[in-house]
């Protein structure tokens, strides 16, 4: 009777182990393949895919860069900071199969977890200021005519001497191009 009770109380505890782990572990695609893509003479390769369709998960033509966005909700690539050189310039595919009904945002937990297994990529969240550009409106009245259509057209830069201690900024002048071009 010892036995079967000691039988039973070990068999519950590891199954509370198990348990345990099981409801604190990150969710994982049932399968993933990985591959990277032959590099190509396409200048502009596009990324597709990346939605769970029919238990799917389908990411074709991506590099490293796109996949970090995908799987963080990252908007803008240039707050992506570090790296090898790599992140940018190797594609990959990645073809995986989770449950049909896996929401969104699984799935972006999924496609971390992923990244973590196969890339071994360790992240920093981090807030620090970036360099930008602001387009903004000068001193004085605008003083933007309607062109004659005379002369050359484009824009130019103009050299400027940044004072110490200030933000650099560029000017460009613009002769006889459309706001669209300008902008």
């Amino acid at each position: 009777m010892k036995r079967a009770f000691a039988g039973i109380s070990v068999a519950a505890l590891l199954s509370i182990t198990v348990l345990g782990q099981s409801a604190g572990t990150t969710p994982a695609f049932e399968l993933a393949d990985v591959h990277l893509r032959a590099h190509t003479s396409n200048p502009t390769p596009f990324m597709t895919g990346g939605i769970l369709r029919g238990g799917r998960y389908d990411l074709r033509n991506a590099t490293m860069l796109d996949m970090i966005r995908l799987a963080y909700g990252v908007t803008d690539p240039d707050t992506i900071l570090g790296g090898p050189n790599w992140l940018e310039r190797d594609r990959f595919d990645v073809v995986a199969k989770a449950p049909e009904q896996t929401p969104p945002d699984t799935v972006r937990l999924m496609l971390q977890a992923l990244l973590a297994d196969r890339f071994k990529l360790v992240l920093h969240k981090d807030t620090k200021p970036i360099q930008g550009f602001a387009l903004t409106a000068g001193r004085g009245k605008p003083k933007i005519k309607e062109a004659s259509g005379q002369g050359q057209s484009g824009c130019q830069p103009q050299p400027q001497t940044p004072q110490p201690g200030t933000v650099p900024y560029a000017v460009v002048s613009c002769r006889s191009v459309t706001m669209e071009t300008f902008a």
